[in-house]
Formats: structure tokens, C-alpha cells, sequence
């Protein structure tokens, strides 16, 4: 990305698009606030199927430092390579902010209860955030963003969550047929 290694990378991600526009205005406009502050780049992926007009709003926003994109093939490096990850908080999004072992900011979205009690027991072991409708203004956003980047280094070592499902699963399936 050619940003520098002064600068903190933040994702901001909305799965699909569907809904997350509340969330990808509110990340922009905190970006605006911390400019004084911080020395800030942020990715903003809208996902695909963000309504035309919605797009268009954050596209306005846009900035040198505040890139804003439908997609990406490419969004597990991105991750891997930022401070901080600001998202929805669906399951494939979160198991991607877990395997890159950075801190998250996540709203879950209102009307799926799953993703609010996913986020909310991640939350008792890795370094989420978890935002309520309440949190998506740009000065909530804004702190919350600060406090997560500058306590990264005390957040990335508490994850400890095995991520190795699959492999687990066979081992207990073998276990139980030589049982």
C-alpha cells in the first residue's frame, strides 16, 4: 500500500454490504476527527452489494489516506498487515480477524441475533470491541478506534483461541471409531 510504517492501517469491512453503511459512514467521518491525532490510513471495503447510492456517498468521502472500495481478493492480507480491523461482525469476518490476530471494533448487525452473541463471546477472549447502534457516531467511533490502536501491542497477545476445528473434529472422530 506504500503507506509507511508510521502510519496505523485500519480495515473497515461490511461482508456483503447489505447493511453495513451506518458503520463504513461512521468509520469515515471518525477518520476525519482523528486526523489531528493519529496518523491514520484506513481501507474501507463497502462489499459487493452495497446499494449504488450508498457507495457513491462514501466514495465522496474519500481521501488519499481513506481509500474506500467495493472488494478485494486480497482481504485476508490486508488484515494481517493492519493495526486494527472495524467491521460487521459475521462469522467469516470474525474468523479472519482471529486468524490475523489484531484487534477488532465490530458491530453486530441489529436484526441477527447470532452475530451479537458471536461478538459478544469473542469479546471474553480476544480484543473486541463491540459496538451498539449508540456506538455508529463519529465521535464514539472515533474514541473507541484511538483506544484500540493505542493499546494494540497489550490486545494482540490475549488471543488465544484454537482455531483449528477441522483438525480437532477428525482427531475425535478417530478417537471415538478406535475407541
Amino acid at each position: 500500500l506504500e503507506i509507511g510504517s508510521e502510519k496505523k492501517l485500519v480495515i473497515v469491512s461490511a461482508g456483503g454490504g447489505k447493511v453495513g453503511f451506518p458503520l463504513l459512514e461512521a468509520s469515515l467521518e471518525a477518520a476525519h476527527l482523528l486526523i489531528d491525532d493519529v496518523d491514520l490510513h484506513m481501507e474501507i471495503f463497502s462489499g459487493p452489494f452495497m446499494n449504488p447510492e450508498e457507495f457513491n456517498k462514501l466514495k465522496r468521502l474519500e481521501t488519499e489516506d481513506f481509500a474506500v472500495n467495493r472488494f478485494t481478493p486480497d482481504f485476508l492480507s490486508y488484515l494481517k498487515a493492519a493495526d486494527l480491523s472495524v467491521s460487521m461482525a459475521g462469522y467469516n469476518t470474525c474468523m479472519n480477524i482471529l486468524v490475523s490476530k489484531i484487534p477488532a471494533i465490530v458491530w453486530p448487525f441489529p436484526q441477527n441475533r447470532e452475530q451479537r452473541l458471536r461478538a459478544e463471546r469473542l469479546a471474553k477472549k480476544a480484543p473486541f470491541t463491540v459496538l451498539t447502534d449508540n456506538d455508529l457516531t463519529p465521535d464514539r467511533l472515533a474514541f473507541f478506534i484511538r483506544e484500540r490502536l493505542l493499546h494494540k501491542e497489550a490486545a494482540t497477545g490475549m488471543i488465544n483461541i484454537n482455531l483449528q476445528g477441522s483438525t480437532n473434529t477428525a482427531e475425535w472422530i478417530k478417537d471415538l471409531i478406535n475407541s
